[in-house]
């Protein structure tokens, strides 16, 4: 089975709020998913005090962010990756047929603030 677990960047296992600018804060859902290879992994993130878009990266192996999406009202399939603004702040990615490949971090960022989610596949 492929297990996708919600964490917080800078918050390790606690499911607290980072500050995004002022009074801004990420919230991202849900905390934990399970799934098998070939489904569909969906990412949740509602960022306050934000304008319609977000980037969604992926943490490489090195460490290094690629940014596989950019979430704004326009945005089209990008590979296995999609996204949907639900509203203004509330953003959706979706991961299409999952495998072990997939593993690792993924981040929703807006300017300061970002929250990180990790996506295990486990033999």
């Amino acid at each position: 089975k492929a297990r996708l677990t919600a964490a917080l960047l800078g918050s390790g296992s606690s499911a607290r709020s980072l500050q995004l600018l002022q009074q801004g804060r990420i919230q991202q859902s849900p905390a934990e998913l399970w799934l098998s290879p070939g489904a569909t992994a969906e990412l949740n993130c509602s960022i306050s005090d934000t304008p319609w878009r977000a980037n969604w990266y992926r943490e490489k192996p090195d460490g290094s962010l690629e940014r596989i999406y950019w979430s704004t009202a326009a945005s089209k399939q990008n590979g296995k990756y999609s996204g949907t603004v639900r509203a203004r702040g509330i953003f959706s990615l979706s991961i299409s047929n999952v495998q072990r490949e997939d593993s690792g971090y993924y981040y929703s960022a807006v300017k300061q603030g970002q929250k990180k989610v990790p996506l295990h596949l486990e033999p």
